[in-house]
């Protein structure tokens, strides 16, 4: 499912989700549009939740989107959230990190 993400999801359900992927190990590996029907914010964290890199994905089968660095975690969800909330390589991802 993970890779996944938002395939095939209905653009109303992408524009009100988020999507966490959480990656056992540090990842370098692009994200894909292919049959993504919204446009969404991707957020890149490293392993201690520090904010890699914020991009907004639009629909498009053959560009890939890269962290531009390694990164343990990403989120997705719905195009200008990243902006309307500050998101930038200044925020941090509060979770229970291990």
């Amino acid at each position: 499912q993970q890779a996944a993400g938002y395939q095939n999801i209905p653009a109303e359900v992408v524009q009100k989700t988020f999507i966490l992927f959480v990656f056992p190990t540090d990842h370098t590996s692009p994200f894909h549009m292919r049959n993504v029907l919204a446009s969404l914010d991707i957020i890149f964290f490293d392993s201690a939740g520090k904010v890699v890199s914020v991009q907004r994905m639009d629909p498009d089968p053959q560009k890939l989107w890269s962290a531009g660095g390694t990164y343990r975690y990403a989120l997705e969800g719905p195009a200008g959230f990243a902006a309307d909330h500050g998101l930038g390589t200044e925020s941090r991802l509060e979770l229970p990190l291990p």
